[in-house]
């Protein structure tokens, strides 16, 4: 087995914690206070998404701050890797923005319908 042919699994693998990524996950929040869980508790997909914890203390205070990596560049990666990011797909979207829906029958053809006039 070629040491390379688990890559492709790892690197997707590598994305989707990146661009699934909730920081509710490392951080309990709410409007009084925020709490930043235990490393022990936290899969490592979690802990991959996270780009830097930094602690400041003042006055015998301390603040946490916990940061994840983007989630726009690995959601873009995935899109293209998926097939979303296609001219077809970009293209029928830019359609649909406009009321324009495209189908496809089981035979192939394509058919255009305009949202107002399906009404």
């Amino acid at each position: 087995m070629n040491k390379y042919s688990s890559e492709p699994a790892k690197i997707l693998q590598e994305l989707e914690a990146l661009a699934f990524s909730d920081i509710s996950k490392v951080v309990d929040f709410d409007s009084e206070a925020a709490i930043v869980r235990d490393s022990t508790d936290l899969s490592q997909t979690v802990t991959s998404a996270i780009r830097k914890i930094s602690i400041s203390k003042h006055r015998n205070r301390a603040t946490i701050n916990v940061e994840n990596y983007p989630k726009s560049s690995a959601l873009k990666l995935l899109a293209k890797i998926s097939g979303l990011d296609t001219d077809l797909n970009n293209a029928i979207a830019v359609l649909a923005r406009y009321g324009l829906i495209v189908s496809r029958d089981e035979s192939g053809k394509w058919t255009l319908f305009d949202v107002q006039s399906a009404k």
